[in-house]
């Protein structure tokens, strides 16, 4: 057996060519199933898990899916905001948390929350504290990696338009924390206070101390008045001494939200409150464990696309097997009657010829498992991206 194994061996070793295509189509035959079934399982499993834990949750009028997707991915979306009076309407009965959404920090995800949030999600600290001042943020895990920055750090949110005159600038914000990993989508954002958000939309802004501006910017000063340029630029920094002079430039019930997670107190409380948002016509509310249910049932179409072609995949794999496998038997009908000659037993020939199907199949198979790692860590990837 060992001599009919090295036989084997040497000729799979002089015949690459051939070796390489039969281990290629064993490799895409166990790739496409396995893959897509572990990306699929997996991607099933941690959306219905933080569906799970969010009984409801309210936005705009408009695509239940985006929503959904918003308020649980913290995915940019098209939706309109709502005004924050939103979150205290739907108090009847029910907890709520507002998030607001729309900035980055280098494209990670920057999330206005309310406090509650970091409850609600069960979310610890690696190290440092929470946000507990305008200003303030704390790194999800994988934010904190992807970013390079620790607590004590500072870094500036994107500009959505960098060459908007009018935009407000660039809020320089305090990392005060990192949060230990949750395995979610948690991770992967940076969280602030929800009024911080409004510092960055440039309704919260504070002023430089007028007593202090020399210069151009001081137009005129005397005893009781300071007159200055009104082109001054507006502080883009909350600092212990600067904080004071930060202001809200509106009702704070008309601020901007993007969505309010909403925790019902009961099942009755979780009706009324659909009902009465979904009544307005432009509010929504959805329970998104049910439109989870209704994206998996899309998701699932799409997956029995892929079962049939691996069926297809795996027939013709075979059916090209037994093809090689026959050529080739007649091919080397020589081969096997001079070994026949020389002593071999006709066992021992069978056993080649079997050893060199089964290695192939095993080079393929360890390939295929190489290949599905590969395509499951970038569907991973590509799933979270998007």
């Amino acid at each position: 057996m060992i001599g009919a194994a090295r036989l084997a061996w040497r000729r799979i070793v002089t015949g690459p060519a051939q070796t390489a295509l039969l281990a290629a189509a064993i490799a895409l035959t166990l790739t496409v199933p396995v893959s897509t079934e572990l990306l699929v399982s997996g991607y099933e499993h941690d959306l219905r898990a933080r569906a799970a834990t969010t009984p409801m949750v309210a936005g705009a009028a408009g695509s239940r899916f985006e929503l959904l997707f918003g308020a649980l991915y913290f995915r940019r979306t098209d939706l309109a905001t709502v005004p924050y009076s939103l979150d205290s309407d739907l108090r009847n009965g029910c907890r709520t948390i507002p998030l607001r959404l729309g900035y980055t920090i280098r494209g990670v995800p920057v999330v206005g929350v309310g406090f509650e949030y970091f409850g609600f999600r069960s979310l610890a600290l690696a190290n440092g504290a929470l946000p507990t001042t305008l200003g303030d943020a704390v790194l999800g895990a994988s934010a904190a990696q992807r970013l390079k920055l620790a607590a004590g750090d500072a870094v500036f949110n994107d500009q959505p338009e960098s060459y908007d005159l009018t935009a407000p600038a660039a809020v320089k914000l305090h990392v005060v924390g990192v949060l230990a990993p949750t395995g979610s989508a948690d991770d992967d954002a940076v969280f602030v206070d929800v009024r911080t958000s409004w510092l960055m939309d440039g309704r919260i802004h504070g002023h430089v101390d007028a007593k202090s501006v020399e210069g151009q910017d001081l137009l005129a000063r005397d005893d009781e008045h300071v007159v200055l340029n009104q082109t001054l630029i507006e502080t883009n920094e909350v600092t212990p001494e600067s904080a004071a002079s930060f202001h809200l430039h509106g009702e704070e019930r008309d601020m901007p939200i993007s969505a309010v997670i909403v925790l019902p107190e009961s099942e009755k409380a979780a009706t009324m409150t659909r009902a009465r948002v979904n009544a307005t016509g432009d509010r929504l509310a959805i329970v998104p464990s049910e439109v989870v249910e209704e994206l998996l049932a899309f998701v699932f179409r799409i997956k029995a696309a892929f079962d049939a072609l691996s069926v297809v995949l795996g027939v013709s794999t075979l059916a090209l097997l037994g093809l090689i496998a026959g050529l080739t038997w007649r091919v080397r009908s020589d081969e096997a009657r001079t070994l026949a000659l020389i002593g071999v037993g006709r066992g021992t020939i069978t056993a080649m010829y079997l050893l060199e199907l089964a290695f192939i199949v095993a080079i393929g198979l360890a390939l295929g498992a190489v290949l599905t790692a590969g395509a499951v860590g970038v569907g991973h990837d590509l799933i979270r991206t998007l």
